[in-house]
């Protein structure tokens, strides 16, 4: 039984896959300067001590990005909780002037006309799709 509006049982949709990268790559750099006991430079004494044995480690991984999850921040089916998705109005993902750095999808404003997104109706759960944006590119580099 449940509450008008609520109901009892909700299709399943899979998780958004946190892990899933369509294009993914790493590559590591290691470097020991010739410095320390047994190399041509600073190879004896108080030198050695400190410069001596040293080496750098750099590690760079690129990937296409991960999904963006879209959360409406309103409790519409009275569930307790604010991270429900909103519905899709069926408006185009793509923005209107073409993707660019800063404008990677359709960012009009929620309830706005022209959104891809919309507050669904009271009591129900939105069905805006939990992978429909994925945020463009993952770069991260570590100096060791």
């Amino acid at each position: 039984m449940s509450a008008p509006g609520i109901p009892a049982w909700r299709p399943r949709e899979p998780p958004p896959p946190i892990n899933k990268h369509p294009a993914h790559d790493s590559a590591s750099l290691l470097y020991e300067p010739p410095t320390g006991k047994g190399e041509p430079f600073l190879n004896h004494g108080f030198l050695d001590e400190v410069f001596g044995d040293w080496q750098f480690n750099e590690i760079f991984t690129l990937g296409s990005g991960l999904p963006f999850i879209f959360s409406d921040g309103v409790d519409v089916a009275n569930t307790g909780t604010e991270n429900e998705r909103p519905s899709y109005s069926g408006a185009t993902l793509a923005p209107t002037g073409g993707k660019s750095r800063f404008h990677w999808f359709n960012n009009t404003s929620y309830n706005q006309p022209g959104a891809a997104y919309v507050e669904p109706a009271q009591y129900t759960f939105g069905d805006f799709p939990a992978t429909a944006c994925m945020v463009p590119v993952s770069f991260r580099g570590t100096l060791r």
